[in-house]
Order: structure tokens, then C-alpha cells, then sequence
């Protein structure tokens, strides 16, 4: 069996630094960071679920790599920590929401775990789709996804 202490008190003091511009808080109580420890390794063990890797899209997003683009994407991701987002690119703007969207231009599906390697480099995403892991129409928008975002 894999001793987990160590990793726990690495995730709890990652949860117990207070944000960016924000004075420490002496509400993180150590339950609360072993709970946020736990919920990292139920995530797949390290990095960022994709629920959170959605939700920084905003804040990554690169607005002048955007000028001209009319894109909405449907990204459909199966099995567990998975769910649907809806992101429209859109003249240098972007809209990112939790479920479906009305005429996507393109679309990607896979499960989340394949995604999540996807995202962070640890996947090919061209072996991915060669061998079935992802699924894609309009290739072309998706393949130009990673230029409209900084690195998280």
C-alpha cells in the first residue's frame, strides 16, 4: 500500500496558501485542507480536474490571439470527474458555460481522464484520435484551441 502522508501534507500546504492578493485566512482549518488533498488525489492524483481546467479558461484566455475568430465549441467528456462545456471564441471575447450550446462549429469527445492527459502533455493528441480516443469535427478549429490561451 502506497503511503499517502506525504502527498497529503504537499496538497494541504498548496491549499493553505492564500490566493494572489489575499491575506491569509485562518479559516483553513487542517480538515478543510486534507479534504482539498483527497478531493486533488480523487482527481486523478495531481494537476487540475477538468471541471477546473474549464474554469480558468477565462482568466488564461489571450484576447488578441482571438481578433476575427467566430468559433463555438462543444466539448462532450465522458466517465468520471467528466460533464459537457459550451465555449464560444468570438471576435477577441469568450463565453465558457457548464452544458450544451446551440450549433457548435466544432466538437470534441473524449472520456476525462484521456482529456485531462491530453491537456497536460502527457497524451498525444494525434495518436489519441488515431486510435479512437478522440473524436473531433472541424479539426482545423481545434487544432488552433492551444494558441488562444496562456499556459496554466
Amino acid at each position: 500500500m502506497t503511503n499517502i502522508a506525504p502527498i497529503n501534507r504537499t496538497h494541504a500546504a498548496r491549499a493553505a496558501r492564500p490566493a494572489a492578493g489575499s491575506a491569509p485566512s485562518a479559516a483553513a482549518a487542517p480538515a478543510a485542507r486534507t479534504a482539498t488533498s483527497f478531493a486533488v488525489l480523487a482527481s486523478g492524483g495531481g494537476g487540475v480536474s477538468v471541471k477546473e481546467r474549464f474554469a480558468t479558461l477565462v482568466a488564461r484566455f489571450k484576447p488578441e490571439a482571438a481578433k476575427g475568430v467566430n468559433e463555438r465549441f462543444q466539448f462532450d467528456l465522458s466517465g468520471p470527474g467528466g460533464g459537457k462545456w459550451y465555449v464560444v471564441i468570438k471576435d477577441g471575447k469568450i463565453t465558457v458555460k457548464e452544458g450544451t450550446g446551440p450549433d457548435p462549429t466544432a466538437s470534441l469527445r473524449a472520456s476525462a481522464s484521456d482529456y485531462k492527459k491530453m491537456a497536460e502533455g502527457e497524451m498525444n493528441k494525434t495518436i489519441a484520435f488515431l486510435r479512437g480516443k478522440l473524436k473531433v469535427t472541424n479539426k482545423g478549429a481545434l487544432e488552433k484551441w492551444d494558441t488562444y490561451f496562456r499556459k496554466p
